[in-house]
C-alpha cells in the first residue's frame, strides 16, 4: 500500500485462479426448469386457478417453455 499512489499507474487488484469452465444447461433441463418455476410462481400467487393460468402461459410462450432457438436462446 506504500507504493499505490493514485495515478502512479499501480493498482490493486485480485484474479481467481481456479475459473472452472462454465456449464450450460441442456435443453431439456432449461424447459423442466422454466415450466418448474412457473408452476411454483401460479402457485404461490394463484392457487385455485394455478392450472388454468399455469397452461394458458404454457400456450402463449411455447417456445420459450420448450427452450427452444426460436426463443433466440442460444442452447
Amino acid at each position: 500500500m506504500e507504493i499505490f499512489v493514485p495515478g502512479s499507474g499501480y493498482s490493486i487488484g485480485w484474479e481467481l485462479v481456479t475459473q472452472k469452465p462454465i456449464r450450460r444447461w441442456s435443453r431439456e433441463a432449461k424447459a423442466r426448469a422454466r415450466v418448474r418455476n412457473l408452476q411454483r410462481r401460479m402457485e404461490k400467487r394463484f392457487p385455485l386457478f394455478a392450472e388454468m393460468f399455469t397452461q394458458a402461459e404454457l400456450a402463449h410462450r411455447p417456445d420459450y417453455y420448450a427452450a427452444s432457438d426460436a426463443a433466440g436462446d442460444p442452447a
